[in-house]
């Protein structure tokens, strides 16, 4: 499995937060640092966390530059006011996404912005491992959660990044791996049905659709 996401919402964040030189950045759900690592040599100061612990000793070991906290963006181990720029990388919809939206709201400062990334639950990718696990209602959450939070949308958009797999076999026990559930013959044909004649292909890709939103407080 190959997955060029992470390259490409970099660039996403980059053009849209055309200077990140003057701003102390949060990220929240920082993972292992994949998406982490094309900011760190770009912002005055980049704090990310992560609640899994092994998630956050990877990116400890692997990039310089940021500083890597357990927390979780539900209740923030931070001042008020405290940062220009809060970043959630596919993390939104992992939590309480309410409570996350409240208490980024809380550490921005009086001009600070909110910058959002989420799959869509109509991508390829998202269909397919919805089939193993599904995370469609926690997307449609957070949504909702953005639309009541009281934050102005200053920009919004679509854009598509691609995962790669080497075959049918490949894709199939790459889903499973990637939420450590055991293979399972029957899901396993669900999927293949899903993607059509894409299965006959000795390298199969995937659209990841995915949506940017970058909201600041209304005044």
């Amino acid at each position: 499995m190959k997955d060029n996401s992470d390259k490409i919402i970099a660039e996403k964040i980059l053009q849209f937060i055309t200077s990140l030189s003057d701003k102390k950045v949060l990220e929240i759900g920082c993972g292992n640092g994949r998406i982490t690592s094309f900011l760190a040599d770009k912002t005055k100061k980049l704090i990310a966390i992560e609640p899994d612990f092994k998630k956050i000793k990877e990116a400890k070991d692997n990039i310089s530059g940021v500083t890597f906290q357990i927390g979780s963006g539900e209740k923030l181990a931070f001042a008020n006011a405290s940062f220009d720029l809060v970043i959630f990388t596919l993390s939104l919809h992992h939590q309480d996404s309410e409570a996350a939206l409240a208490e980024a709201f809380r550490v921005l400062t009086e001009e600070g912005e909110i910058l959002i990334i989420e799959p869509t639950i109509e991508g390829e990718v998202q269909r397919a491992f919805s089939l193993v696990s599904s995370e469609n209602q926690e997307l449609i959450n957070a949504q909702d959660a953005v639309k009541n939070s009281g934050l102005k949308t200053q920009n919004y958009e679509m854009f598509n990044a691609a995962w790669s797999f080497d075959g049918k076999g490949d894709l199939c026990q790459s889903i499973f791996d990637f939420y450590n559930e055991p293979f399972d013959d029957q899901i396993a044909a669900e999927i293949i049905n899903l993607i059509g004649t894409k299965a006959e292909n000795e390298s199969i890709e995937l659209s990841d659709e995915l949506v940017i939103q970058f909201l600041k407080k209304k005044t």
